[in-house]
């Protein structure tokens, strides 16, 4: 069905009062007839132009503001997943739930890429050992031994984070 707006449903019901058939309203508003009559009906319930019929379906768990209070949680860092939002705000609602409405909202979870934090101090001490090191050739890398090494979590979560996507930029709080 095509929108009609509440001024174009005015002038329908005013040449409708004027005594004017619903042939000679579509034709001269340019619409179809049986949109005249159809308008006519909605407005003879309502008594309203602006009436517009309520949606059919099931109304959903979460409004949009409480789908912009999980976001703003997610972002003080008040909680570190849906799963958490879940538990503190919404225990009526799954998490799954959350994670689609989050995702409406633009929040995509991700796994945070993180720079481990480089002082000043060490930060010079690199660029000097890089510059000792830089006439060094194949030969005398292949005396040096490289090991393995391993991931140690001190103060961070190893889990995913919440990070708005912008025009392909991930941002994070």
């Amino acid at each position: 069905m095509v929108y009609t707006s509440p001024s174009k449903v005015s002038r329908i019901v005013d040449r409708r009062r004027q005594g004017q058939s619903h042939n000679e309203i579509a034709n001269s508003i340019g619409i179809h007839r049986t949109t005249v009559s159809r308008v006519l009906k909605r407005f003879q319930q309502s008594g309203d132009n602006y009436h517009v019929n309520p949606k059919t379906g099931r109304p959903r768990k979460m409004e949009i503001r409480e789908c912009r209070i999980a976001a703003r949680m997610l972002s003080r860092v008040e909680a570190a997943n849906a799963a958490e939002v879940q538990k503190k705000a919404f225990p009526q609602v799954s998490a799954r739930t959350i994670r689609r409405r989050l995702k409406e909202q633009g929040l995509l979870c991700r796994v945070r890429r993180s720079k481990p934090y480089i002082s000043p101090a060490n930060k010079e001490k690199r660029r000097l050992w890089a510059m000792q090191h830089a006439s060094w050739t194949v030969k005398d890398w292949e005396r040096v031994t490289f090991s393995d090494e391993s991931k140690f979590m001190l103060f961070k979560s190893n889990g995913r984070q919440y990070g708005l996507l912008t025009s392909g930029i991930r941002q994070f709080p």
